[in-house]
């Protein structure tokens, strides 16, 4: 496989209006209050990234609620049924109505690192570079950071986050 790292996607707090746990950001990725995380269900890879952000491997709760998709998810956080984390890029998508209040947490923010991956013998590979300059070319207007066609993005925890991607060879 080749991966081509292109964007850095930041994670933020999403609540609902009328919460008032963060009275103002930024806030510390320990401060969250994992028995109030709202999650994707289990094997949604934005499960894992969000519990990794807490530093934690399971959420313990006393209510176990959780969502197939970023929609319901939105609803039930807009509804005061807890908090989540969104990735930046999904914002102006799951928040068009602005009916969460969105916190940003404090530098470095955990984030996610996207790549474009291609079989590293497939005939793709001329398609799949110049899509991650394409991709790289709209970091400012998504309102994410561009990665290097070089940076290291691995497998794992980086920064807090699991990164789903290998490493070019």
């Amino acid at each position: 496989m080749r991966a081509e790292p292109v964007l850095r996607d930041a994670f933020l707090i999403a609540l609902a209006e009328d919460d008032t746990t963060y009275l103002a950001g930024p806030a510390q990725p320990d401060a969250i209050e994992v028995e109030r995380l709202l999650l994707l269900a289990d094997g949604h890879c934005l499960r894992d990234q969000a519990l990794a952000v807490c530093g934690r491997g399971e959420a313990r709760r006393k209510l176990n609620l959780e969502a197939t998709s970023m929609a319901t998810l939105m609803r039930m956080v807009a509804a005061g049924m807890g908090m989540t984390l969104i990735p930046k890029l999904a914002l102006a998508d799951e928040n068009r109505d602005g009916r969460l209040r969105i916190v940003p947490f404090a530098a470095p923010a955990p984030a996610r690192d996207l790549a474009i991956i291609w079989r590293k013998d497939g005939a793709s590979g001329a398609d799949a570079q110049a899509l991650a300059r394409i991709l790289r070319g709209l970091a400012d207007v998504l309102g994410v950071e561009a990665l290097g066609p070089d940076a290291r993005v691995v497998d794992g925890i980086a920064d807090g986050v699991e990164v789903a991607a290998v490493s070019p060879d």
